[in-house]
């Protein structure tokens, strides 16, 4: 009697690979998700040490351990949409509020050119 092996092919609605969220129509919108979770999750320690610790010392945690997730897909956030690019964007002006201890209310353009860093 023979074997007859049988592929069970089941319609998944994103992979990891390499780190990458791929989702079955390209959008992006998980791996923005997954990545927007990430940096929001290291906002908070960040927040908390910033009374205790010089600006300085504050942009180099920074870029430490936030940055690289804004930098690691340069080339993808180009081809956005529109909310999953503001969405990143809006994380990015989080932290830079912290880093500068600027209340929510505040310019986050006059800080990021204070700064001298651009936008996403």
């Amino acid at each position: 009697m023979g074997y007859r092996a049988t592929l069970n092919f089941r319609k998944l609605p994103h992979t990891k690979s390499l780190g990458v969220y791929i989702d079955q129509n390209l959008s992006w919108s998980k791996h923005v998700n997954e990545t927007a979770e990430i940096i929001s999750s290291g906002i908070g320690p960040l927040k908390r040490l910033r009374p205790f610790i010089y600006k300085d010392t504050t942009i180099l945690l920074y870029r430490a351990l936030i940055e690289l997730y804004f930098d690691s897909f340069c080339p993808v956030w180009d081809g956005l949409i529109n909310e999953l690019a503001n969405k990143l964007q809006n994380i990015q002006n989080r932290v830079i509020r912290v880093i500068t201890k600027s209340d929510y209310y505040s310019s986050a353009t006059a800080i990021r050119s204070k700064l001298g860093w651009n936008n996403l």
